[in-house]
Parts: C-alpha cells; sequence; structure tokens
C-alpha cells in the first residue's frame, strides 16, 4: 500500500483499460472498480491511455442537412438542436465545409438601390435631422408606407 492508497494490480489495470476501450465513462470505470475518478484519470494518464474523442465523425448526411440549413438562413443554434449537435460543433463543420459567416451573409441580402446624388443628399440630412443612420430612417420609411 502507498501513501495514497492501495497499488494498482495487473489485474485492475487490464480492467481499467478494458472498460476504457469499450466507452465506459471515467465515473462508471471509478464506480466498478471502486476508486475515485480522479484516480482513474491519474491512473489513465500514468499510462498513456489516449482520450477519448468526445464527439462523433459527421456522416455524409449530416454535412448535407448542415450545408442546407446553413444556406437557408436558419441559426446555427437551431441547427444544433436539429442535428443533436453543440453550437460550436456546428461552427466548425461550417468552417470545414467553408460556408461563409452570417455577416457576409446579411450584407448580401441588403437589396442596392440606384438613387441620384440629390435624392441620397436629401435622405442623409433628414437623417441626420433625426439624429438616425441613414439606413435606419430608410427602414422607417418603408415600415411607414407600409403601414407597418
Amino acid at each position: 500500500m502507498s501513501r495514497f492508497g492501495p497499488l494498482w494490480t495487473e489485474d485492475q489495470i487490464k480492467q481499467l483499460t478494458d472498460l476504457w476501450d469499450r466507452g465506459v465513462s471515467k465515473e462508471e470505470i471509478a464506480r466498478t472498480m471502486g476508486k475515485t475518478e480522479s484516480a482513474i484519470s491519474n491512473k489513465r494518464h500514468h499510462l498513456q491511455i489516449q482520450k477519448r474523442r468526445t464527439c462523433e465523425a459527421w456522416t455524409p448526411e449530416e454535412k448535407a442537412l448542415l450545408v442546407r440549413l446553413w444556406k437557408e438562413g436558419v441559426a446555427a443554434k437551431a441547427i444544433a438542436h436539429e442535428l443533436g449537435k453543440t453550437v460550436n460543433a456546428i461552427k466548425n463543420q461550417r468552417q470545414a465545409l467553408n460556408l461563409s459567416k452570417r455577416r457576409n451573409d446579411r450584407l448580401k441580402k441588403h437589396v442596392a438601390i440606384n438613387v441620384d446624388p440629390e435624392m441620397h443628399a436629401r435622405i442623409s440630412m433628414r437623417a441626420f435631422q433625426k439624429r438616425q443612420h441613414v439606413a435606419e430612417y430608410i427602414r422607417s420609411l418603408i415600415r411607414r408606407d407600409l403601414g407597418g
């Protein structure tokens, strides 16, 4: 017995590696073996047993769904919920698939309007007088004209 508790036997080490390789959680291994989670972590580290990947690989169907939903403008949080993944997993996969960021997508959704310089000057002056950004002033005009 060491000063930190009972030594590990060869059978316990084999049991630890077997359980770990089968995907049993650290908590369950500790319960099964009558040891603390810390003892399990320390022994695994000492034996240089690799950490398991906590995430599962993306299937082609999941990737296709992500691409489709992202291009439709569905929020990352909603996509994560739909796929049963985290928002960070969605963001990481989006980057891996080279899908554009939302800020760029939003900019593309704005409608370009050709306005003659005189009209632009009048709109800018009106927005300035109302202490509004030009885009917000234009939105307020549109809402007023549409009755919203």
